[in-house]
């Protein structure tokens, strides 16, 4: 919206869960930063399960990424937004008809916390 008056077109691309390494990086920073303090015990059920997804078939190749990429990059008319990757549009999905609280827990729940 802010570069749109310049012409410029932009085009968010949201993936869902895409196996890097930084999942696991991630989860070991967030290990690490929340040792000792108030957030230490949700902060390891956060990380094992961040793990335990990266050893899942649960996310995508980060292909998926590149390919959408490519897509708004090559579009004449490009989308405003490419959901793309695991769950992704099934979790947009249930963001949009479910009440906040509901979908929260939904997602405090996938994380064990």
């Amino acid at each position: 919206m802010e570069v749109e008056e310049f012409g410029i077109e932009v085009s968010i691309i949201e993936p869902g869960g895409i196996k890097t390494d930084w999942g696991i990086i991630a989860a070991d920073k967030l290990a690490d930063s929340t040792k000792g303090g108030a957030y230490e015990a949700t902060a390891m059920k956060v990380t094992q399960s961040m793990k335990k997804q990266y050893h899942s078939n649960m996310l995508s190749n980060p292909m998926v990424v590149t390919k959408a990429n490519s897509k708004a990059i090559d579009s004449n008319k490009p989308k405003p937004r490419y959901l793309t990757g695991f769950a992704a549009k099934p979790l947009e999905f249930l963001h949009a008809i479910l009440p906040t609280k509901v979908f929260d827990k939904m997602t405090k729940a996938s994380n064990s916390i």
